[in-house]
């Protein structure tokens, strides 16, 4: 996967089976599309170290927790939509 030089302190895997979201010790949070490698999307929320993410049971909501007790919720539905319209515009789905 191509991402970044930061330390990954946690790792979650989505049940959809093809997404990964990886945190990192500088608090930035990727998704990696797990088919090519590629970062889907990335999450700057926390000041410090990412120290718990999980994905909830349907792969639709992503949520961590950092180190100065932060803690966001980041809807993946934006993810989907960005996935949606990357099939509309290059296959004509």
């Amino acid at each position: 996967m191509k991402g970044d030089k930061h330390e990954a302190t946690k790792i979650a895997a989505c049940p959809d089976g093809v997404h990964v979201a990886v945190g990192y010790n500088d608090g930035k949070i990727c998704v990696f599309n797990m088919n090519n490698g590629e970062v889907i999307i990335t999450f700057n929320g926390h000041k410090s170290a990412v120290t718990a993410l999980a994905y909830d049971h349907d792969g639709l909501r992503l949520v961590s927790g950092g180190k100065v007790s932060d803690c966001f919720l980041s809807c993946i539905i934006i993810l989907l939509a960005t996935v949606l319209y990357f099939l509309i515009v290059n296959f004509n789905c």
